[in-house]
């Protein structure tokens, strides 16, 4: 869900009714696709959380590129850090690594937010997303993507979990988060919308 469509404000304004001030929080917390729609909503959640109970004391915000949305709410929160990434590319993502491995330490990542992914408009009156390639692009953002990144990760997010055995099993601990959509279910879309379901 993109900024530009309006929805920003919309889902900032529900997230803001959600209570995180939870007994298990997790002390950093890494969010890709986050410079627009949910996660940048996400991100600003957390650092309102974060303002409030001093944790997560480490929010990595993951992106291709910045927006002037996430430039704004990084110079209200210092503890948010940009690190580029593309999650297609296994270089970007060992690339990311070695940033966030360096932001976090020996406390590892304790959480981990699949948030990334894009979407491609179907032909009208065909149930096809466009060409092969922009199915190659979809299949590798959404599916491949989250393995490559939760893959890449893992290191980190096996620290964490080491670090904070005492914890019990949450976030506080070690988790990973993989969003999706309803656009994503067979079943739940329409015919109209069903190109999506399949690319």
């Amino acid at each position: 869900i993109n900024a530009e469509y309006g929805e920003f404000q919309t889902f900032q304004h529900y997230f803001k009714r959600i209570n995180l001030s939870m007994a298990h929080q997790p002390g950093s917390v890494l969010i890709t696709g986050s410079n627009r729609g949910i996660g940048l909503a996400f991100l600003t959640l957390f650092a309102s959380a974060s303002k409030k109970d001093g944790s997560p004391s480490v929010i990595i915000a993951c992106s291709r590129s910045l927006s002037a949305e996430l430039e704004g709410v990084m110079k209200e929160n210092a503890n948010i850090h940009h690190v580029p990434l593309e999650v297609s590319s296994e270089e970007s993502v060992a690339s990311a690594f070695e940033a966030v491995d360096k932001l976090v330490g020996s406390s590892g990542l304790n959480l981990l937010i699949n948030n990334a992914g894009v979407m491609s408009q179907p032909k009208a009156g065909s149930p096809f997303c466009g060409t092969a390639d922009n199915l190659r692009q979809v299949l590798d953002v959404n599916v491949v993507g989250i393995q490559t990144v939760t893959g890449g990760f893992l290191p980190l997010l096996k620290r964490a979990a080491a670090a904070s055995s005492n914890e019990p099993v949450s976030c506080a601990r070690a988790g990973v988060v993989n969003m999706s959509s309803i656009l994503g279910s067979c079943a739940s879309v329409g015919p109209i919308d069903a190109g999506y379901a399949f690319g």
